[in-house]
C-alpha cells in the first residue's frame, strides 16, 4: 500500500523512498513545536487503525516537523483541565493518553522515534513508547510534569524507568531534569 498523503494538517504520513513497507509519520505543527492535542489524538488513533490493516507494513518511523520532535501536551488543553472536576479530568486524560498510545495495541510492527529535536513531557512519553529511539545530538529530552505541577501521565512512570533506569527516571520525574 503506497502512502503519500496528509492524514491531517497536524499529522503527515508517507512511504519511505527506498522501502514502501516503512511508513514515516511526521507530527506537523512546527510553529508550536508539535504539541500533542485532542484533535491530533483522534487523527493519530484513526491513522493507527488504518496502518493496522496494511499487511505490507514492516515498520513505522515517528518524527517531528521543524526543530522539535514534540513539546508535549497542548498547554491550552492542560489549562482547560482546571475548569472541570477531578473525575472528569481522569476520564478526559485517560482517553487522550489511550489514543496517543493506541499504536502499542493496534499496530503490530516496530515503531522508531526519530527524535529530531526537543522531546518534552508527553512528547518524550510518545518517543519512549516506541520500540527504538534515535535522537539528534542537539535534542533536549525532559519530563517537566513536576515543574508544571502536573502528575506525570501518558506512561511516563512506566516506560521511562525501563529505558533509563529507576534512579534516573525518578530524578527526571521529580526534579524535571533534562537530558541533552
Amino acid at each position: 500500500m503506497r502512502w503519500n498523503k496528509k492524514a491531517s494538517q497536524t499529522i503527515l504520513i508517507r512511504s519511505d523512498k527506498e522501502n514502501e513497507d516503512i511508513k514515516i509519520i511526521t507530527l506537523n505543527n512546527p510553529k508550536k513545536l508539535n504539541p500533542l492535542t485532542v484533535d491530533m489524538g483522534k487523527e493519530w488513533e484513526s491513522l493507527m487503525i488504518d496502518l493496522s490493516n496494511d499487511n505490507s507494513l514492516k515498520g513505522v518511523v515517528v518524527t517531528g516537523a521543524g526543530t522539535s520532535f514534540s513539546a508535549g501536551g497542548s498547554l491550552d488543553f492542560l489549562m482547560d483541565r482546571t475548569e472541570t472536576t477531578s473525575h472528569n479530568n481522569q476520564v478526559i486524560m485517560r482517553k487522550f493518553y489511550n489514543r496517543i498510545l493506541s499504536f502499542r495495541n493496534i499496530v503490530d510492527v516496530p515503531f522508531y522515534a526519530a527524535i529530531n529535536g526537543h522531546a518534552i513531557g508527553a512528547g518524550l512519553c510518545l518517543a519512549c513508547a516506541c520500540d527504538i529511539r534515535i535522537g539528534a545530538l542537539d535534542a533536549k529530552l525532559g519530563l517537566n510534569f513536576a515543574k508544571l505541577g502536573l502528575h506525570p501521565g501518558m506512561g511516563a512512570t512506566h516506560y521511562f524507568q525501563h529505558i533509563v533506569g529507576r534512579q534516573m527516571a525518578t530524578k527526571m520525574l521529580l526534579v524535571s531534569t533534562f537530558i541533552t
